[in-house]
Formats: structure tokens, C-alpha cells, sequence
């Protein structure tokens, strides 16, 4: 068996100290990703909420239209056979 040198642990502790240094970076970028993805997530939730208001109110327009087409049906029929 060889024994280590101090060269031999510096290069070890440096090969360590840079692969810490790589993770390290590799960390702060996936965190910023994550940001950029809860922002996004943000927006769409957003849009989702005006989109259901929009749905609603269409909704609301088509029993208004089928109650004025009804009273016109009604109409029409209680004016041709009364």
C-alpha cells in the first residue's frame, strides 16, 4: 500500500472542492428554473380564473337567449291559436 502524500490530499480536497462548487451552481440554477416555473404557474392560474368568468357569463347569455326565444315560441303560438 502507498502512502498519501499532501500533494496527492490537495489535489483530492481540490477535485472535491470543485465538484461542491459545480453542485453548488447547478443548485442555485435549478432553483431559479423553479421560480421561473411557479411564476408561469401564476400566470396560467390567472387566466384560468378569467377564462371560468368568461364561461360563466356566456352561460348566463345562452338561458337569457332560450327564455326570449321561449317567450316568443309562446308568444307566437298564443296569438295563432287564441
Amino acid at each position: 500500500m502507498t502512502s498519501a502524500t499532501d500533494t496527492d490530499i490537495r489535489e483530492i480536497k481540490d477535485l472535491i472542492g470543485a465538484g461542491n462548487e459545480a453542485l453548488q451552481k447547478q443548485i442555485s440554477d435549478l432553483g431559479k428554473k423553479i421560480d421561473d416555473v411557479q411564476t408561469d404557474i401564476k400566470v396560467m392560474d390567472t387566466r384560468l380564473i378569467e377564462v371560468e368568468k368568461k364561461i360563466d357569463k356566456q352561460d348566463n347569455r345562452l338561458w337569457a337567449f332560450g327564455g326570449i326565444v321561449l317567450a316568443a315560441t309562446l308568444g307566437g303560438l298564443w296569438k295563432l291559436l287564441g
